[in-house]
């Protein structure tokens, strides 16, 4: 589904774009009302996008509440304020590597070509398929946290008591 038509306004240390976006990451938390300073980027090429979802902020004195994303300048410092409660928020920045980009959920291909060859091979396949007997696999109560690695390894956390997974 394509993201809605930013809006844009331009402030003396930032460009603000609002996206509208709902996310639900881990993040940095930030205690109400404090202040920060993201620094320059070593690169100007560099696109920095901070999301906000809980908590509201200001970003260079624009106001920017919970599930919403927006891109600041990575070439000038940007003052960062949280609000009266806090803030969650995570911050993204990179370079462009130069290739077209197209996305589809949560499928990002080259072309459009690729996010139809993606989607096929994710319904034929389910990207190499699902070891459990139904799509909602759950464990019994009595195990406890485990990570089964790919080569077959059994990761559980020592001290709790746990059982072997099936």
């Amino acid at each position: 589904m394509p993201l809605p038509s930013p809006r844009t306004t331009r402030a003396p240390r930032a460009v603000v774009m609002v996206l509208g976006l709902s996310l639900f990451v881990a993040g940095t938390a930030l205690s109400a009302c404090s202040s920060s300073i993201a620094p320059p980027a070593i690169s100007a090429e560099t696109i920095r996008t901070l999301y906000v979802f809980e908590g509201s902020m200001a970003v260079a004195e624009h106001p920017v509440k919970d599930s919403t994303g927006v891109v600041i300048r990575s070439d000038e410092p940007v003052a960062v304020t949280a609000g009266p409660t806090g803030a969650e928020v995570l911050l993204l920045q990179g370079r462009p590597i130069g290739e077209p980009v197209a996305q589809y959920g949560p499928f990002v291909m080259n072309d459009q070509a690729g996010i139809e060859q993606a989607l096929r091979d994710y319904q034929s396949t389910g990207f190499g398929g699902w070891p459990y007997p139904t799509d909602d696999p759950v464990q019994p109560r009595d195990v406890g946290r485990f990570a089964r690695h790919a080569n077959g390894r059994l990761e559980q956390r020592s001290g709790l008591g746990v059982q072997q997974p099936a």
